[in-house]
């Protein structure tokens, strides 16, 4: 997962970074940051990070609600960071596209929202549940800035 000295998380405790500048760089790594976590987290760390790193309402209640059953998530990741595009960005909000490399060497697109609430980035909780307002493949990275380290 990205860090920046400068840009965060400034603090890690277990599943939750947190401690991000108020920047669209800090934006950026909070987004990749809290929705991998919440990708590979156990019930019990997803619950912890949406109650810290989610902005209130309705999907994070539903998620809250399935969090108190069956283990959702195996653990293992499905991809690296590969680009990005900011869709928006001003000093209270960022929308955010990530694209992943699959573990299949394909690609797909995340859009996420994060809110500035109470000293740090927030990532919106859709209301069906979901961390990103839409999931889709792409075939290449035309389009987003390129993230080192994805060989």
């Amino acid at each position: 997962m990205p860090v920046s000295p400068s840009a965060g998380p400034g603090r890690i405790e277990g599943p939750i970074a947190r401690c991000y500048a108020h920047t669209p760089l800090g934006a950026l790594i909070a987004a990749s940051q809290i929705g991998d976590r919440l990708g590979v987290a156990s019930n019990r760390e997803a619950i912890e990070i949406l109650r810290r790193q989610a902005i209130p309402g309705p999907g994070v209640n539903n998620n809250l609600r399935l969090l108190a059953g069956p283990e959702v998530n195996d653990g293992s990741s499905d991809g690296q960071l590969a680009g990005f595009q900011f869709v928006d960005y001003t000093p209270d909000m960022a929308v955010i596209n990530l694209a992943n490399r699959l573990t299949d060497g394909t690609f797909n697109a995340a859009t996420f929202t994060l809110k500035w609430l109470d000293g740090d980035w927030k990532i919106k909780i859709q209301d069906s549940g979901a961390d990103s307002s839409s999931v889709s493949q792409v075939t290449s990275l035309a389009g987003y800035v390129p993230w080192s380290g994805v060989s």
